[in-house]
Order: C-alpha cells, then sequence, then structure tokens
C-alpha cells in the first residue's frame, strides 16, 4: 500500500513497460499517478512507431526523463534497417573469400547476427 506522506491518503501508482528498441528486453518505463504521468526512458532508440504508442497518446505526459547520452546533433546515427542493409552489402562483398569476424561484446546485435547468417 502506498501512502502520501503528506495527507496519509491512499495513492496508485500505475507503471507500464513499453519497448525501449534498445536490446533485447530493454524498456522505457511510463508511470502514472496522483503526481502525473511520468516517462523514464532510460537506453532506448527512437523509432517512429514508438510516437503512436497507445499508452504514449493517451495521456500528457507531464515529465520525462531522458537518456541522452546521443541525444546531440553531432551524433547523427543511421536506424537500424540502415545500419543492417550497410552491414549485409559489405558482408556480401566479402564472402566467401574473407572470414567475417562480428564483435558481440554488449546486447543488441542478436538481429544483426541473425541476418548475417541468412545473407551469407
Amino acid at each position: 500500500r502506498l501512502v502520501d506522506p503528506a495527507s496519509g491518503d491512499a495513492v496508485w501508482v500505475h507503471v507500464e513497460l513499453i519497448d525501449a528498441n534498445h536490446c533485447p528486453g530493454s524498456a522505457m518505463f511510463l508511470i502514472k499517478g496522483h503526481f502525473g504521468c511520468v516517462l523514464h526512458t532510460g537506453d532506448f532508440r527512437l523509432h517512429e512507431s514508438m510516437l503512436s504508442h497507445p499508452s504514449l497518446l493517451e495521456h500528457p505526459i507531464d515529465l520525462i526523463i531522458i537518456d541522452n547520452t546521443y541525444c546531440h546533433p553531432r551524433h547523427v546515427l543511421p536506424s537500424r534497417e540502415e545500419a543492417q542493409a550497410e552491414i549485409l552489402r559489405l558482408v556480401g562483398a566479402h564472402l566467401p573469400r574473407q572470414r567475417i569476424l562480428v564483435g558481440v561484446d554488449s546486447l543488441g546485435k542478436e538481429e544483426l547476427l541473425v541476418a548475417i547468417a541468412r545473407h551469407a
């Protein structure tokens, strides 16, 4: 049971996880309650489908807590689809003559590895 420390009244909080399009299992937190509506992005990769997500359109967001590590105009990153297409083009240009090594020292490369395996 949650209690408002100022009034002593019981309060409710609704927390919804929304796909963050970052790595498998990554999520943004949409938190709604008597305080309003808060979106905490954590690490995420913006995709146009997020702009029409029903939960994000349902209520106005009062506060966004955003991970802005690469949120600067000097960081122009391709979409996942563009990056994958370029990697597949490069892999196709070198296979089967050369071995290809793909570094996967972190999460988030699983879809790319599947695409390379299908392409090869």
